[in-house]
């Protein structure tokens, strides 16, 4: 996470936390420095959550933490303020330390987590996947009936870069599930699957080929990383501008599409090579062998 809070501090910027009256408990509120934004004058319209890190002016809407860099430090590198200022976890500045919430230390599984059962198999097998393969490389298990909410779902473990599992994400094998993807919450995490990328400890080289999804990571192999869906995050934009050669391969729908191009051109701004992906299936998780073996070697993937 971006540690806005010592940023703000080391340029004298203005800024206030809760207990004035433009400030809810756990932001920060500083000026908007859209120039339409109250006449000009800003306000202090701009929230930071301390916990999640997302800003949003309550008079623009949705502000990019880039636009709000370029603003303050046009003349500074984005990568080097990034690593300047880059935390390990959630923002928690010592006069408000006690405000916001503290996340696990310790994953609790879901109920009957366990081996993978007939259905989970079959399930696989349909979709063209090898079971052993999964549990062996992924760590992917099964949850059984008695898993609640979660029953008859894949156990998916989420890990961070120096694989250590820090949350993780269900999938429902059962038919007609509204809910087929489900991520742990952020309470119940030791890192937000929202700064992570799913599998990155398993990138060696200097390449990493960007997927939606953990099933398109599956198919694709080492060298493949998912945002969990197309709305990525800058923290997860940020872990991926440390790679020289990034390569956003998304769905091929439209709001897929969308996001994609939007990554890529967040991406172009950091030294290196950024480009859209698109292959003729029209998601990369129905993949032929054929077809991710052929990819793999154009893009010269380890």
């Amino acid at each position: 996470m971006f540690d806005l809070v010592t940023f703000v501090k080391d340029r004298n910027i203005h800024h206030m936390f809760d207990g004035h009256h433009h400030c809810k408990q756990g932001w920060m509120q500083i000026h908007c420095p859209k120039p339409q934004c109250a006449g000009g004058t800003g306000g202090y319209h701009l929230g930071f959550n301390l916990e999640r890190g997302n800003l949003n002016c309550w008079r623009c809407g949705k502000i990019t933490l880039r636009e709000l860099l370029e603003y303050h430090a046009p003349d500074e590198s984005l990568r080097e303020l990034f690593h300047k200022y880059e935390t390990r976890g959630e923002v928690k500045p010592t006069q408000i330390q006690s405000r916001v919430r503290n996340r696990v230390s310790k994953i609790s599984l879901p109920e009957d987590v366990g081996p993978l059962l007939r259905p989970h198999i079959e399930y696989l097998q349909k979709r063209r996947f090898l079971p052993s393969m999964l549990y062996d490389q992924w760590g992917v298990r099964g949850i059984g009936p008695l898993g609640g909410a979660a029953a008859w779902s894949l156990f998916i473990p989420i890990y961070d870069h120096n694989a250590n599992l820090v949350t993780y994400q269900t999938r429902s094998i059962k038919k007609d599930d509204g809910s087929k993807y489900v991520l742990c919450s952020t309470e119940k995490s030791i890192k937000s699957p929202h700064e992570l990328l799913y599998a990155e400890h398993h990138i060696k080289g200097d390449a990493v080929v960007i997927m939606e999804g953990v099933i398109d990571v599956w198919r694709f192999g080492s060298g493949a990383v998912a945002t969990f869906g197309v709305s990525w995050s800058e923290l997860q934009a940020l872990r991926l501008s440390h790679f020289h050669r990034r390569y956003v391969l998304f769905d091929s729908d439209r709001a897929a599409t969308h996001q994609a191009y939007k990554l890529a051109k967040w991406l172009s701004g950091f030294p290196g090579i950024t480009e859209i992906i698109t292959i003729e299936e029209s998601d990369p998780g129905s993949m032929s062998d054929k077809s991710v073996r052929k990819l793999r070697k154009e893009l010269e993937i380890e």
